[in-house]
């Protein structure tokens, strides 16, 4: 069952019900990388601006940051992370172009050793050893292109210490980020093991009203803005307080695991199904026309009814239950949608239990 439910887990993250953590991390150290940058921008601008005194200096101090808070903007609108990795890594790299070309005399040569360390740290090892080879391929470019005015700077001796620099610095950022990647994954697995124990009923193993909550509710209800069909059962075990007082609360548990077995199994496909609470359960179908979805509700209740619980001390227990169906209105809330369906499904115990109500119209 525990191995049935991980893999619908995958299955729906694969279908975009989770938020993809992984896509969201990535986007995140992409703007923290760009920030860094900005920073280090503006805080070598501003030191560069008041040791020389020069009026050019002021250009790269504005332009250089302005550039990295454009490039900000756009990477902000990328939805695809692995573009805007590639778009950062070209900032980094236009970046050290613009200096030179805005004023190779004034540059500070060690913020670009900084670089490395930023790259390891946000973007990981991995991404590391794709980008950092370009880019000190591109500060080599640079300094030969504009060797004559670092010449006249002062600064001809700078080569040997960059090339020394960089090697270091590499190194440094390395050893950062396999330190930064290890302490995070260890983070990820302990946030996941919480998270799943938060999200998965320990007592039926089915998702529960907070995974509905946390992870569910905004993906289901955007599916349905999109205008694919979902319907909406709410459904509750039959006099499930009488086998409690009857049998005692440990057979009322295991007719619970009784139930959510069969609503599991017939919650194919994308469908999903939440332990609502107590012994209220909530499904959700996807994309079947109203009469397959009230098939499909019906065969459930039937299932259940000649499925009895079986039990070693109280022999055969039947259990029966109510339901509930709605199609979801775009024009209502989800808790609106879910308040209309547990409202059936209380008309249906009014009724006479073990049947399956819902809008005719």
């Amino acid at each position: 069952m525990l191995k049935k439910l991980d893999a619908t887990l995958s299955g729906m993250l694969d279908n975009g019900y989770l938020f993809n953590e992984k896509q969201k991390r990535d986007r995140s150290d992409i703007v923290f990388l760009l920030v860094t940058l900005l920073i280090i921008d503006l805080v070598d601008g501003i030191a560069s601006a008041l040791y020389f005194r020069r009026t050019e200096v002021l250009i790269s101090v504005t332009a250089l940051p302005l550039f990295v808070l454009g490039m900000l903007l756009i990477v902000g609108r990328i939805r695809k992370a692995e573009n805007a990795r590639l778009l950062a890594a070209l900032c980094l790299i236009m970046n050290i172009w613009l200096q030179f070309i805005l004023g190779a005399e004034f540059i500070n040569y060690t913020t670009m050793l900084l670089y490395p360390i930023a790259v390891c740290y946000f973007l990981g090892n991995s991404y590391a050893l794709k980008y950092l080879p370009l880019m000190f391929v591109n500060i080599l470019i640079c300094m030969g292109a504009w060797g004559s005015v670092i010449e006249e700077s002062g600064n001809s001796d700078i080569y040997p210490q960059i090339f020394a620099g960089f090697i270091c610095s590499c190194l440094l950022g390395f050893s950062i980020g396999y330190i930064h990647e290890r302490s995070f994954s260890a983070l990820v697995m302990f946030a996941d093991k919480v998270s799943t124990n938060a999200h998965i009923d320990p007592l039926t193993r089915m998702l529960t009203r907070r995974a509905f909550g946390e992870r569910f509710a905004q993906q289901l209800e955007e599916q349905a803005l999109m205008g694919k069909p979902l319907f909406i059962i709410m459904c509750d075990i039959d006099h499930f307080k009488k086998v409690n007082d009857t049998y005692g609360h440990q057979m009322g548990d295991d007719v619970l695991k009784h139930v959510s077995g069969i609503l599991s199994k017939y919650a194919v496909g994308r469908d999903v199904c939440f332990r609502w609470g107590g012994e209220e359960f909530l499904m959700f179908l996807h994309e079947r026309s109203m009469q397959k979805a009230i098939d499909a509700t019906q065969r459930i209740r039937v299932v259940l009814e000649h499925t009895p619980f079986l039990s070693v001390t109280a022999g055969v227990i039947r259990v029966t239950m109510s339901f509930g169906l709605h199609q979801y209105d775009p024009c209502l809330s989800m808790e609106k949608n879910i308040s209309v369906a547990d409202g059936y499904m209380y008309a249906a115990k009014h009724n006479g239990r073990n049947m399956v109500l819902y809008n005719e119209n």
